[in-house]
C-alpha cells in the first residue's frame, strides 16, 4: 500500500506535527511546506548539477534564509539558500534595493527558530516572509520526490565548502532526529544545544523580551525617583 511504500511513516509523522505546534505560535506567519517549494523550483528552472559559488534567488523570486547556527550550515544547507548574516549584509547594502516582489523563506531544523526571525525581518525590512517547514521536513519531500521518479534532478542537500550534493543532515538534538532514513543525522550534545540555540533568534526575542522588562520594573523605576 502507499503507506508502506514510505520508508519512514512515523518520523514523517511526528516530524509534521512538530511543525504544526510550532507554527502555531507565529499565526501571523505564512507557512510553506518543502513539497510546496520543490514544486515551485522544479517547475520554475531546473537545478544545476554545478550550482554557483554565490547563491542567489530563483525565478521563483524567493530568498531561501537559513537561519541555523554556522556548525549546522557546515553540515549542509538546502541549495541555492543563504544564511542569515550574508542576509543582513545584502540588506545593508544601500546598492541593492529591496524587490518588493520577492519573498523571504526562512528555515532551521523544523520551524521555530525559522518562526522567529521570519517575524523580525517582516517587521525590519518590511519584506514578504514565508516560513518553511524545516530541512528535516525537506528531507522527506526529497524522498517522496524520490518514490514518485521526480527527483528534480537530484535534488538534494548540499555541503557549503565543496558546493556538493550530500545525504547530511543536522537536526539540531535527538528530540529533531525525524529526518528521511535516506539521509544520514547528526546533532549537537545538550550542552551545545543551549549554547548553539540561543544565537540564533536572539535578535527577534529582545525586542519582546525588553518590552517585558520595562513593563515590570516600569512602577519600581517610577517610585524610585
Amino acid at each position: 500500500s502507499p503507506i508502506m511504500s514510505n520508508p519512514s511513516p512515523s518520523k514523517q509523522q511526528i516530524c509534521e506535527e512538530m511543525y504544526k505546534s510550532y507554527h502555531a505560535k507565529f499565526p501571523d506567519i505564512p507557512t510553506l511546506t518543502s513539497v510546496e517549494y520543490l514544486q515551485t523550483i522544479s517547475s520554475s528552472s531546473s537545478p544545476s548539477p554545478s550550482p554557483s559559488p554565490s547563491p542567489s534567488p530563483s525565478s521563483n523570486n524567493y530568498i531561501l534564509v537559513d537561519v541555523r547556527s554556522k556548525p549546522e550550515q557546515n553540515v549542509s544547507m538546502i541549495p541555492d539558500s543563504i544564511t542569515l548574516p550574508e542576509f543582513e549584509t545584502r540588506m545593508k547594502d544601500t546598492s541593492n534595493n529591496v524587490d518588493p516582489d520577492q519573498t523571504v523563506v526562512t528555515y532551521c531544523t523544523i520551524g521555530y527558530r525559522s518562526g522567529l526571525e521570519a517575524r523580525r525581518i517582516r517587521d525590519v525590512y518590511h519584506m514578504k516572509v514565508l516560513n518553511l517547514d524545516g530541512i528535516v521536513n525537506y528531507t522527506h519531500a526529497c524522498s517522496a520526490m524520490k518514490r514518485e521518479g521526480n527527483d528534480g534532478g537530484g535534488i538534494l542537500l548540499q555541503e557549503p565548502r565543496t558546493r556538493k550534493s550530500t545525504r547530511r543532515v543536522h537536526v539540531f538534538g535527538p528530540a529533531w532526529n525525524v529526518a528521511s532514513e535516506d539521509f544520514e543525522t547528526g546533532f549537537f550534545s545538550t550542552f551545545d544545544m543551549a549554547t548553539k540555540g540561543m544565537g540564533v533568534g536572539f535578535k527577534a526575542c529582545m525586542g519582546g523580551t525588553k518590552r517585558v522588562v520595562r513593563r515590570l520594573c516600569g512602577p519600581c523605576c517610577r517610585r524610585e525617583r
